[in-house]
């Protein structure tokens, strides 16, 4: 699911940021830190299966930030949910009902 962000960040000039990743039966949960970036600093774009997470402070000075991810196809990227709190990128991915756990009840014979 990972691709190599220090290329990514060495081919734009940008800075790389640190990206925590979380799991559920439900979703995939990626926390980015972006200090110093605003909601509309924050560019978040899907393309060939590539996620790719965008800021630029609100002075030049500040620099940018690039990150970018594959992301397997069990999960609905055109309904993800981000948000940015505190120089904190939130993206919840939900996963595609078909690939979802299902509990298998166990009975006795």
């Amino acid at each position: 699911m990972l691709n190599s962000s220090k290329q990514c960040a060495q081919l734009s000039g940008s800075r790389s940021m640190k990206a925590d990743f979380y799991t559920s039966d439900e979703s995939l949960m990626v926390l980015l830190d972006m200090p110093g970036v605003p909601q509309d600093g924050v560019n978040v774009t899907y393309q060939d299966g590539r996620l790719v997470i965008e800021g630029t402070g609100l002075r030049g000075d500040q620099g940018t930030y690039r990150r970018a991810f594959r992301v397997s196809e069990k999960y609905e990227v055109n309904r993800t949910i981000a948000t940015v709190d505190h120089g904190v990128v939130r993206l919840e991915i939900p996963k595609h009902a078909d690939a979802k756990a299902v509990r298998i009840p166990v009975n006795t014979a």
